[in-house]
């Protein structure tokens, strides 16, 4: 049916104007996305647009398959922001220009977290800690790695190909995420003061 309807707005050369609850048949049909919440406009754009710069936590959790995964933050000074995991401190260096002591929530996609069997030392611009994988779901040509810091306090997902998985069920591992990669929302707003990879645009 999918096929079919792209193939008569081909044909027709018309506006059409489908509404649906399934951001899958949302991102794989249209050519512009108005998503709705509780009657809000929550965003306008293409479909990579969307995904790719989301507009607020809403978006970025609702569009994509899994949806992005968060992080809780708190900035310390206008340069530096703390992430408190596994009881340890990760510092990223990161200019929000937002006042100490607001908090912040920075989003990854799932594709975009990577596992490891050993932590890399020495490696700049990259958020490493361990997890441990709970559980894996098998979607076709990859697989949704459920998993969990060692503390119990943060839950995320990251994608695998199913070919190149060498990872097991309680096994823990090490995630390594690009600044990059990396969105961030102000809790106060829900708005996005910086995103990494509008910064990575900007660089090429």
């Amino acid at each position: 049916m999918r096929q079919e309807l792209i193939h008569l707005h081909a044909q027709l050369g018309t506006t059409m104007i489908y509404v649906t609850h399934d951001q899958v048949v949302a991102m794989s049909m249209a050519q512009n996305i108005i998503v709705m919440h509780k009657g809000k406009v929550m965003q306008m754009g293409t479909p990579i647009e969307i995904y790719k710069n989301p507009a607020n936590m809403f978006v970025a959790e609702f569009i994509g398959n899994p949806g992005m995964v968060f992080l809780k933050g708190n900035i310390e000074k206008s340069d530096k922001i703390i992430l408190n995991i596994n009881q340890s401190i990760v510092n990223l260096p990161i200019n929000l220009s937002l006042d100490k002591g607001n908090k912040i929530m920075i989003g990854v996609r799932p594709e975009d977290i990577v596992l490891c069997k050993t932590k890399e030392e020495h490696i700049n611009n990259y958020i490493i800690f361990q997890v441990v994988v709970r559980f894996m779901q098998l979607i076709g040509h990859e697989i949704v790695m459920h998993i969990e810091s060692l503390d119990n306090k943060w839950q995320g997902k990251a994608l695998v190909n199913w070919k190149k998985n060498k990872f097991q069920i309680g096994e823990h591992v090490y995630v390594k995420i690009s600044y990059c990669d990396l969105h961030f929302f102000d809790l106060n707003t829900d708005a996005i003061p910086f995103s990494g990879n509008k910064k990575r645009k900007n660089n090429d």
